[in-house]
């Protein structure tokens, strides 16, 4: 009898261990601390990739293997960090003025980490987020006319450029890079880039099958997107997103 006893009473013990563990699996996402949560609050990984070869240009094989290279399985994905592109004839003033009134954002003035050359701005969030609700910021961001785009940010410790400048963060522009298989498929990437709402915007003088697309917010998606788009359609030699990387002192 004892012995049933022990044995009803260690099992209403583990159900109540099942059921707190289970409590707190379930918190909402806003509830999670995202430095100890990465599964939970990287929860967008699976869409995070771009195509990558060793030998995008054919210069060793005829048929360049690209594989598809998931960020976050080299770079942590920032959950409080964004990297936001505006319009050239905006003014820094005007950029933090906006930032500011989002109340989203922790307070920035004129001396925000800024980009002049881009005119991009990297934002911090009062408090880390989900992937999917830095994606929600994101599309709020991106109603604004003074925005062209928005993306996700990830740690990064490249070095490179002049002085060796260590970065400390990663993302990516809205230029989208595709080689041609010839030039004569010039009017077939003019063809796609209608259809996705992107723009040919240069020509490279040193590989002429090589165009720079540019992406914005009314394209089909943004520039990791369109770029793994581009590759997926098979009718290039590659497409990849133009990688961008700063140094915040974050």
């Amino acid at each position: 009898m004892k012995r049933l006893n022990f044995l009803k009473n260690a099992i209403i013990t583990a159900c109540a261990v099942l059921i707190l563990f289970s409590c707190k699996k379930n918190k909402e996402p806003e509830e999670l601390c995202c430095d100890c949560a990465d599964v939970l609050c990287n929860d967008c990984a699976d869409e995070l990739y771009y195509y990558y070869s060793d030998d995008p240009g054919g210069l060793f094989t005829d048929d360049p293997v690209f594989e598809k290279i998931f960020i976050t399985d080299h770079f942590d994905l920032l959950n409080d960090w964004l990297i936001v592109g505006f319009e050239s004839h905006v003014k820094v003033e005007e950029i933090v003025n906006f930032i500011n009134q989002t109340d989203l954002f922790k307070p920035v003035d004129a001396s925000i980490k800024y980009d002049d050359y881009r005119n991009i701005a990297f934002v911090n969030t009062k408090k880390p987020k989900t992937c999917t609700q830095l994606k929600e910021i994101i599309q709020s961001l991106e109603k604004s006319s003074m925005v062209t785009y928005a993306h996700l940010t990830f740690d990064t410790d490249f070095y490179g450029g002049e002085g060796d400048i260590r970065f400390d963060i990663m993302s990516f522009t809205n230029d989208v890079i595709v080689m041609l298989n010839n030039i004569d498929d010039l009017p077939l990437l003019e063809s796609i880039t209608s259809e996705t709402k992107t723009q040919i915007i240069k020509q490279s003088i040193h590989y002429p099958e090589q165009f720079t697309i540019a992406v914005d917010k009314n394209s089909q998606g943004n520039a990791m997107q369109m770029a793994n788009y581009f590759h997926e359609t098979e009718k290039f030699k590659w497409a990849s997103p133009n990688f961008y990387y700063a140094k915040i002192g974050r």
